[in-house]
């Protein structure tokens, strides 16, 4: 069973050490919050002032970070920020770059789209792990190597490589239900 809440209390053994007092619980399972708590962890992880670095960059950074800060706990928008923090956060808490990867997935992929659908899960996930480069461990060999697209992993690239590999039966059959 996946968490799918910040909120969810996975204490299913009843670990006396990891019981809270029951005034306490209730607040702390109530999803009402979620949004509320994400965008704490957000603000705190990721800090204003390199959130406004991002956004200084031009009006699309600023309109994809205020997309996610301005999201209320009963929109889509608050979902997905839940989501990204259920899922660990963006690498280097790199929530800018981190949206525009997955924003470009949707656009480009129709699949992706479908918020939950197993595509969507995937986008999110490359986004967040290459909201920093990655770098390859295996360039190609080309008249220039030192190119950047040859040196980091593209994330448009990967998340195409693991759908076409989802959809001819390549992967594990689990994978579907990963996160």
């Amino acid at each position: 069973n996946l968490p799918t809440s910040i909120t969810t209390n996975n204490n299913t053994n009843n670990d006396p050490l990891n019981t809270f007092p029951p005034a306490i619980n209730a607040f702390l399972t109530n999803q009402k919050y979620d949004t509320k708590f994400a965008k704490f962890v957000v603000l705190t992880t990721a800090t204003p002032k390199s959130l406004a670095s991002y956004a200084a960059r031009g009006a699309t950074e600023a309109a994809l970070l205020t997309s996610l800060l301005d999201a209320d706990d009963d929109d889509k928008t608050g979902d997905l920020l839940v989501r990204m923090l259920v899922a660990d956060g963006p690498t280097a808490a790199q929530y800018g770059p981190a949206m525009a990867i997955y924003t470009a997935i949707q656009r480009r992929c129709e699949n992706a789209r479908v918020v939950g659908s197993v595509y969507e899960r995937l986008a999110l996930a490359i986004g967040l792990e290459h909201a920093v480069p990655i770098e390859q461990s295996n360039p190609k060999s080309s008249s220039s190597p030192s190119s950047p697209s040859n040196r980091i992993v593209d994330p448009m690239t990967r998340y195409l490589h693991y759908e076409s590999a989802y959809e001819n039966g390549e992967l594990d059959p689990s994978f579907a239900n990963l996160t």
